[in-house]
């Protein structure tokens, strides 16, 4: 299977999940420690809401934060400044993501898809960016 091949397999694979679930989750990255990657939703974009990506966790974790976070986004949308309390017991907190390539999401949906970043702290209560965790940021904090 040529590479054109294996990224139309995917994308229909992605659709199915959406018309299944409302959404899919995509991993990008995540292939070395220095990289820890990012996980971001894919669908939400449908429904008129900002994708969510989560940085830094392995992917259960990622899976498990960003589907209980969809629950929420599709109730009340999660904005920039936003703080979410407990998600999953997870304390998040929302900043708009133009730094997040989402190919998939876009490969379905253009390029005006939107993204927000649930941002999450170290286990000592500090938020990135003087968090001792790897988490990129795909834009700006507001704290």
């Amino acid at each position: 299977m040529n590479d054109a091949e294996a990224v139309r397999v995917h994308l229909v694979r992605i659709e199915g999940l959406i018309a299944k679930h409302g959404w899919a989750i995509q991993g990008v990255g995540g292939r070395t420690p220095a990289d820890p990657g990012c996980f971001y939703t894919v669908g939400l974009t449908a429904a008129g809401r900002p994708e969510l990506c989560l940085a830094a966790l392995s992917p259960p974790l990622s899976a498990q934060l960003l589907n209980a976070a969809v629950k929420i986004h599709l109730g009340a949308e999660l904005k920039h400044g936003d703080e979410t309390g407990d998600v999953a017991s997870v304390p998040l907190r929302v900043i708009s993501a133009p730094e997040l390539e989402m190919n998939v999401a876009q490969a379905l949906y253009g390029p005006q898809v939107l993204a927000v970043q649930l941002v999450w702290p170290d286990s000592e209560g500090n938020w990135p960016p003087s968090s001792r965790m790897a988490q990129r940021l795909f834009g700006e904090p507001w704290w």
